[in-house]
């Protein structure tokens, strides 16, 4: 990504359009592998740049400060990334209009980002809003609609209505199924995140086949190190030490340790390896484990 934007810059020059998606592009990448002081450095340097030739309410500017607020988030800086959000939502709504693809996707992240602070209600009026233009507007079987619907699924549990979260989850692992495949990657978060809401209703014993059973072609579809797979495990752990089977507790615990450190950010809200060993859901045997 460094090379294509040098070479952009040497042809096109340092502040053309196609220069500086080169240079987001880069920011981007910079924050998938870690360098988050580089990608907000990048991204600062494409806002300056762009709100100079075009204004602030540029889409250029939007899109890099959207991409500022995410990479807040990935690296742990909840609060930075919400005044992000509090600031370029209503000049979304404003530029692109209310109904645009941009904004749904920009108030769904800042609905995310309300859900983990807590203000499940909030979270879910915006969701739900979200939703209802993405059924309109895609169709209710799109694929993006049909993942905004385990974001709403997620604030309904929060929200106290467990079984009607459930009956949503399964619903939509049926239906993402159906349309995608058993091994489809959204298929199998939501399935995941099914499993952790039974887990946390005090049903394992009924989470465990789909974890089980999701495993390998989550591995095959996402990476076996992967996010999904570090919590799949860690789930299976829990269910195996809680049921009294240490050895198969402990033997998932150990693959999950191997899978890698855990990475700043989430998916759909599912638990973190940090959050499940100070929540003390998992037994001291494998919590001094992980610290070794």
């Amino acid at each position: 990504y460094e090379v294509a934007h040098r070479a952009r810059a040497a042809a096109y020059g340092p502040d053309a359009a196609t220069t500086l998606q080169a240079l987001t592009n880069k920011a981007v990448v910079q924050a998938v592998i870690g360098r988050f002081d580089d990608a907000e450095s990048t991204l600062r340097r494409v806002i300056d740049r762009v709100s100079a030739r075009h204004g602030p309410d540029h889409p250029a500017v939007l899109n890099a400060q959207q991409n500022l607020a995410t990479m807040y988030t990935n690296s742990g800086k909840p609060d930075e990334a919400m005044t992000v959000y509090r600031d370029i939502l209503p000049r979304y709504r404003r530029v692109m209009g209310e109904s645009h693809p941009d904004t749904l996707i920009v108030t769904g992240n800042y609905a995310s980002r309300l859900r983990e602070a807590g203000r499940h209600r909030e979270a879910f009026e915006l969701h739900s809003a979200v939703l209802a233009k993405l059924r309109v507007a895609l169709g209710p079987e799109a694929q993006s609609t049909l993942g905004w619907e385990l974001h709403l699924a997620r604030d309904v549990a929060n929200l106290g209505r467990r079984d009607e979260a459930e009956r949503m989850m399964r619903s939509l692992v049926e239906r993402q199924t159906a349309r995608f495949g058993a091994a489809h990657r959204e298929t199998l978060e939501t399935q995941l995140a099914l499993a952790d809401l039974l887990v946390e209703d005090g049903r394992p014993e009924e989470a465990r086949p789909m974890l089980v059973d999701g495993l390998a072609p989550m591995a095959a579809s996402v990476g076996p190190r992967s996010f999904p797979v570090r919590t799949a495990l860690v789930l299976l752990a829990e269910i195996d030490y809680a049921a009294g089977r240490s050895a198969e507790g402990a033997a998932w615990w150990r693959r999950a340790l191997e899978a890698g450190a855990q990475p700043a950010g989430d998916i759909a809200g599912l638990p973190t390896l940090e959050s499940l060993r100070a929540s003390g859901r998992l037994p001291a045997e494998a919590a001094a484990s992980g610290a070794r």
